[in-house]
């Protein structure tokens, strides 16, 4: 089965992905920096910007999607507006 974990480099998105990993699933991580890269397969891009990922995901086309993106800044991550764009 194939799973894509968007915001799979960040605090909650990690664990996921490598609980998933060691159950054998097929993962692929979507996140905006590749820099925290974990290793999986990855997709780089901004989910509020549909071209950044379309192409690859179309061609990968997963089972299920996990969303664990949202604002991390300590100061405004339980209280920033964005958070409900994540939803």
């Amino acid at each position: 089965m194939k799973i894509l974990v968007v915001g799979g480099t960040g605090f909650i998105g990690r664990e996921i992905v490598s609980l998933l990993k060691s159950l054998n699933f097929e993962i692929m991580v979507m996140a905006r920096d590749c820099s925290n890269q974990i290793p999986s397969s990855f997709i780089q891009g901004n989910l509020f910007e549909v071209e950044s990922y379309e192409k690859n995901l179309r061609s990968w086309e997963p089972n299920i999607v996990i969303q664990a993106a949202w604002v991390t800044a300590k100061s405004e991550y339980r209280t920033s507006e964005l958070n409900k764009a994540y939803s």
